[in-house]
């Protein structure tokens, strides 16, 4: 528990004031003054502020068997570099097939799932087409590159009931395109 940030007592704090007092110009530090319920010790801790960088592709790795795993949390404004940076490390592998785990991804931007599209599907796909009330609205995606791996090789795609909007998007077309089996609620 956070009993207090600098010299103010987080007690009648909500969370939005307490991060508001933990947050900070970056390289300053904050002091927090934490309780320990398991051992009821009281623990002053010095932090230096800096920016965040969460990584939305946490982990990738391959398999005894030669299976690819690429974890996919968000569709955020890096994930497509990360996901790339996964399949160039697949490529030099000669994998034997790929899961891309979508589990619990809520989604995100949509030009970053289309990028994820383009470095697994042919070029010239189909890849979304998105129509609106108005044809201003209506557009037609298509991949633009080469796939980054074989073709060839097997894609699962895991999903649950909160694998939605843009990991929707992701399954769906590489279902439709008969390029991955979507696996999972």
């Amino acid at each position: 528990k956070i009993l207090k940030i600098d010299s103010t007592y987080t007690v009648g704090l909500n969370t939005k004031e307490a991060s508001e007092l933990i947050k900070g110009e970056v390289g300053s530090n904050v002091i927090l003054g934490i309780l320990r319920p398991s051992t009821k010790e009281k623990i002053d801790f010095e932090l230096t502020r800096a920016n965040i960088i969460v990584k939305h592709v946490p982990y990738w790795g391959i398999d005894e068997n030669n299976v690819g795993y690429i974890r996919l949390t968000k569709f955020s404004k890096n994930a497509s570099n990360d996901f790339k940076k996964a399949l160039v490390y697949f490529s030099n592998q000669n994998p034997s097939g790929l899961i891309i785990d979508l589990r619990g991804n809520s989604g995100g931007l949509l030009n970053n799932a289309i990028k994820i599209l383009d470095y697994l599907c042919d070029r010239g796909e189909v890849l979304l087409t998105r129509k609106g009330k108005t044809n201003r609205s209506n557009k037609e995606y298509h991949s633009r590159s080469r796939p980054m791996l074989d073709i060839d090789i097997p894609i699962v795609v895991l999903v649950n009931k909160s694998s939605a909007s843009a990991s929707e998007i992701v399954a769906g077309s590489l279902q439709d395109l008969d390029r991955a089996v979507v696996l999972g609620q």
